[in-house]
């Protein structure tokens, strides 16, 4: 059996972490006197909320747990879930469209509504990912990363990022954008790392599969030569277990079957080729390890829903729609 402490995780988190393809949009600053409260419509992108000043009540729908974020707080939702925000919980909400938001923001990019309470400040905005369906930690987070950033010890890059991004806000100068959107980008980056870092992310499927020496090797096998003709025997075999054990060890923790798990990898590295080279479909299909170009066509129109041709061409262009 090939030594397994030659695998190190970080190395397949941090290729899974670069390969996010992340487009980032801020859509304003808002300015909350209460009371307040409105609830977000299920929505295409992650959305995420940085309270600044003040506190509010984040809930999900109409579930009745709600969440509390203070100050500095950074709530990420990644899968677009509906979502309600208010001063307190027993503030009724009204339905807001983020385009009518960006109609109705100032020279200044900040959102006001509400009474003549205390004042809380959010900077809302999205993320938007071109694959995250195929993207096997994007498509395992938890609906809410929650990163508290109000003490000093607990996000110090938390506290720095925002304060940036809130100074661009402001200042409202040339090439401000491009400068919001990459610290957004960065914003993302890090609640992952320390969400993976966390108590609860130590839980996650993926993460626990990657500390697993067996199945750990066998996803940087799989990471690292997707184009090799893997079967359930030999991905086994090169890590010390039988066929059967295998594939049932590593159901158990990732959640999918090895099949599976190396298909939706495959399709992944196959988006990436799609989306930063001009490299023809016959060879991004071998490079993926599909024999043809038809069934590598068919196999990323059933997960994407959508033919390699045509997700090359869009790429991007959902992202202009926001911006």
């Amino acid at each position: 059996m090939e030594c397994l402490s030659k695998f190190r995780e970080e190395d397949v988190i941090t290729e899974v972490l670069k390969s996010i393809n992340l487009k980032s949009v801020v859509f304003s600053r808002s300015e909350l006197r209460s009371p307040w409260g409105f609830s977000i419509p299920e929505q295409e992108w992650a959305g995420f909320h940085i309270v600044t000043r003040g506190k509010c009540w984040l809930r999900f729908g109409e579930d009745e747990d709600a969440v509390v974020l203070g100050e500095g707080d950074l709530a990420i939702l990644t899968r677009g879930d509906e979502h309600v925000l208010t001063d307190n919980p027993g503030t009724p909400p009204k339905s807001l469209d983020i385009s009518l938001v960006r109609e109705m923001v100032d020279e200044s990019r900040t959102y006001r509504i509400g009474g003549n309470g205390p004042v809380t400040e959010l900077i809302c905005g999205g993320f938007f990912f071109s694959d995250q369906k195929l993207n096997p930690l994007l498509s395992t987070l938890p609906r809410l990363i929650h990163t508290r950033g109000g003490r000093r010890q607990a996000a110090p890059w938390l506290r720095m990022t925002w304060k940036y991004i809130l100074e661009e806000l402001k200042a409202n100068q040339p090439g401000g954008e491009s400068v919001i959107t990459k610290l957004s980008d960065i914003l993302f980056i890090q609640a992952v790392r320390a969400f993976l870092a966390s108590t609860e992310g130590s839980r996650l499927g993926w993460l626990r599969a990657l500390k697993d020496p067996q199945i750990g090797f066998a996803l940087n096998l799989i990471h690292s030569q997707p184009e090799s003709a893997w079967t359930l025997q030999s991905l086994g075999a090169r890590v010390g277990m039988s066929r059967s054990s295998f594939a049932d060890h590593f159901h158990s923790i990732v959640g999918e079957s090895p099949m599976q798990y190396l298909s939706r990898w495959r399709l992944h590295t196959a988006a990436v080729q799609l989306r930063t080279t001009a490299a023809k479909l016959s060879q991004i299909a071998a490079g993926a390890g599909y024999d043809s170009e038809f069934s590598f066509g068919r196999a990323f129109k059933r997960a994407t829903g959508i033919s390699p041709g045509a997700y090359r061409k869009a790429a991007g262009e959902r992202v202009d729609e926001l911006q």
